[in-house]
């Protein structure tokens, strides 16, 4: 049911769109000249092509572009207060309202405009609401191989290996090929005879089986993921299967050791190389090739996600999340934005080739999450990354210089110091992915007891500079030695006073 006072906005709207073409539609037929009408120029050309048509009847009038502007203001007043606005996407409900406005405007069944107005916006909330619906959608990706295991799941995405899916399947899709043959025929049947030719010529191109297509499908991918999406617009619900895709992907690779995930990814994305060959000349027409091939795809032990439960279970519920918010399209509390933000550097240092951009994307991943204010970025870094990165075999100490170190070479290689990056030590980026990950992990721990994981507290800005101000607290006697150390006198009391 739409509100009273929404209908006579749209009323108002309405008015303003009619009145336009009747003004240009005026102009046109007094001969005015094209500048005169739509302006000159690029916007001149802009003003022109701004069009309602009729579909139907194939009548379109001129309109402009702040009357066509409208129906996106109508469609986005309609959307904003249902109970269901985040499954909407606004350019359809603005497209239908643009295409079936001529048909409603021109029909003199209504005796009111409002009552015309009422049943146009009416029929378009029900049309467009019809189309959104509940989707599976089958993603080709590089996933982790549990083993021999052929499928399993990750939080909301199940995994399927690339032969048992196609085995499971292949009926289906070979109905949906079957299907498009027969609507391809029927539109060769309806060309206009000027269009035969182009049908001619693709009877000479060689057909192609389910099994060659599927094979195009998931070219050069061992697996196929299943990411089920709520009720939506289906362009969005495409949208945030990818998304969940890929924080899946992330979470692997934040979970695996070391490297072994660098080379998850769903199908769209760039590709390591796998292959490396060279040819040399090393003098006298002597040639000689060199070459590394890795075969097969990053595996785990069977029983890694059982095990994962066991000891990172804080850490997959937050990731586990992370994955269906995307997948609900919901807007996240400011603690679990930033750790997702910090998730995804890091998943792009794990697969970066380039040492110097994966060291600036280990520094920013750690930077998302320390909350730094202006004049004090450094001093976050190394205070409050050493408190999220300690442990054990890492104490407070080592983990601080290791901040500075991180820092510092970030700096100079984002600002061109270049003669200052020569001493760069062997092993700094191996140590700065763990770095990454201990911070990353704990910070993932501390999102787990927040709602809706935990305590009743959601995790704002104010909510999370608390949790650090408690650490200082804990850790006063080692914060007061890396402050004397690095010199960190001004800084920290800025973050001190931070709100």
């Amino acid at each position: 049911m739409i509100a009273d006072d929404t209908k006579a906005l749209c009323l108002e709207d309405v008015e303003f769109i009619t009145s336009e073409i009747k003004r240009l539609s005026d102009l046109s037929v007094h001969g005015k000249s094209f500048k005169e009408i739509y302006g000159e120029g690029h916007s001149g050309v802009i003003e022109f092509s701004a069009v309602v048509r009729d579909e139907s009847t194939g009548l379109e009038l001129r309109c402009g572009r702040k009357a066509r502007n409208r129906f996106r203001a109508i469609a986005s007043r309609l959307i904003h207060p249902l109970d269901d606005a985040r499954a909407w996407n606004p350019d359809a409900l603005d497209d239908y309202l643009h295409s079936t406005f001529l048909g409603f405007m021109l029909d003199e069944s209504y005796s009111h405009e409002a009552d015309r107005v009422s049943a146009w916006v009416e029929d378009a909330i029900r049309q467009v609401r019809f189309q959104n619906r509940e989707a599976v959608h089958y993603i080709p990706c590089v996933a982790l191989g549990l083993g021999d295991r052929q499928t399993y799941r990750f939080g909301p995405i199940t995994f399927v290996k690339k032969a048992l899916f196609l085995k499971e399947n292949s009926q289906a899709i070979e109905f949906y090929e079957t299907a498009r043959d027969r609507l391809s025929e029927r539109a060769r049947r309806n060309a206009s005879p000027s269009q035969q030719h182009c049908w001619q010529a693709s009877d000479d191109s060689k057909k192609i089986g389910v099994l060659d297509a599927f094979n195009r499908f998931a070219d050069g991918m061992g697996w196929i993921a299943a990411v089920p999406v709520g009720r939506c617009d289906h362009s969005l619900s495409e949208e945030r299967a990818e998304i969940a895709l890929r924080i899946c992907l992330a979470s692997m690779k934040l979970l695996v050791e070391g490297k072994e995930g660098a080379d998850l990814r769903a199908s769209d994305d760039p590709s390591q190389p796998k292959a490396k060959h060279r040819l040399s000349n090393i003098g006298r027409r002597k040639f000689r090739t060199t070459g590394n091939i890795q075969f097969g795809l990053p595996t785990v032990p069977a029983d890694w996600d059982t095990q994962i439960l066991l000891d990172a279970g804080p850490i997959v519920a937050v990731c586990s999340l992370l994955i269906q918010q995307a997948l609900d399209g919901v807007r996240r509390p400011f603690a679990f934005e930033i750790a997702l933000r910090s998730l995804t550097w890091y998943a792009d240092a794990i697969s970066d080739l380039n040492d110097e951009t994966q060291l600036i994307k280990c520094v920013t991943a750690i930077e998302s999450l320390v909350l730094p204010t202006d004049r004090a970025a450094r001093a976050a870094v190394i205070i409050r990354g050493s408190l999220l990165a300690q442990r054990p075999d890492w104490e407070a100490k080592r983990c601080a210089a290791l901040a500075d170190e991180l820092y510092a070479v970030r700096s100079n290689l984002a600002h061109g110091n270049v003669e200052l990056l020569s001493s760069r030590r062997p092993g700094l980026n191996r140590e700065a992915l763990d770095f990454a990950k201990g911070v990353i992990c704990r910070f993932f721990s501390i999102c787990s007891e927040l709602r809706p994981l935990g305590a009743n507290v959601e995790g704002t800005k104010a909510e999370l500079l608390h949790y650090y101000f408690r650490l200082y607290g804990r850790f006063s006697v080692q914060i007061e030695e890396i402050v004397t150390h690095y010199d960190l006198g001004k800084p920290w009391k800025k973050l001190q006073s931070q709100r």
